[in-house]
């Protein structure tokens, strides 16, 4: 039973990286468009957690006559460029779902290392437990 939870959170971590990877390939490929930035939210984490504050880049873009907003976050450590509202900016939105959307299309490599992470944890946990069952 309990091995069977450890395969279970090892194989969901791999599975989230492949997901994460797939999405990032995926947006490589998407069409360009102008977009318009409507404003940057400063979002502070909770004292205690382990996530640091991040700032989410809210924009508007048009496809095909149509009005569309995304959002993205971005780390305060990690920010990649400075957006100011009004700023005009490359979208890149899915052909086939226009509201789909990213302003940088590729792999969040900080998403798929976590994935790995968790898996990793899990099997580390899971050999010490089992180590500690086996041999009293």
């Amino acid at each position: 039973m309990v091995s069977g939870f450890y395969t279970v959170c090892i194989l969901g971590g791999f599975y989230f990286t492949a997901m994460v990877v797939a999405f990032g390939l995926q947006t490589t490929q998407w069409q360009e468009c102008p977009g318009e930035i409507q404003g940057v939210e400063y979002i502070q984490s909770v004292p205690t957690s382990l996530f640091p504050p991040y700032y989410e880049v809210l924009y508007r873009y048009n496809v095909d006559g149509k009005s569309y907003d995304g959002s993205e976050g971005e780390s305060v450590f990690h920010m990649k460029s400075h957006y100011s509202p009004g700023q005009t900016v490359k979208v890149y939105y899915n052909p086939k779902e226009y509201f789909m959307s990213v302003l940088t299309p590729g792999i969040d490599v900080g998403l798929a290392l976590l994935g790995i992470f968790f898996s990793f944890i899990a099997y580390l946990v899971f050999m010490m437990k089992r180590k500690k069952f086996r041999y009293p």
